[in-house]
């Protein structure tokens, strides 16, 4: 079975672990909802999955391998945008 596939049919379980280690993270996790704790998780999940599955050229491959690839960008706007939400 492809890692993908493994991700898409065993969902819930990884959802259910995710989230049971989300409750170790203290003191973020003490007063979250298990709907809170799992926040993006399907999302992150499935957007793996997607990735995992898609196929890709040699060069494609090798950029990925470099952390270069269609969702760097994506990734250093959340980024930029939860630093400016939690810098004072």
């Amino acid at each position: 079975m492809r890692l993908s596939e493994f991700i898409r049919s065993e969902m819930e379980t990884i959802l259910k672990e995710w989230e049971a280690f989300a409750t170790t993270l203290q003191p973020t996790s003490e007063n979250m909802s298990a709907l809170a704790l799992r926040d993006h998780a399907p999302q992150i999940l499935r957007a793996v999955a997607l990735e995992l599955s898609a196929p890709q050229t040699t060069r494609e491959q090798a950029e990925k391998s470099k952390g270069r690839n269609r969702w760097t960008k994506v990734h250093e706007g959340w980024r930029r945008l939860l630093i400016h939400r939690t810098t004072p």
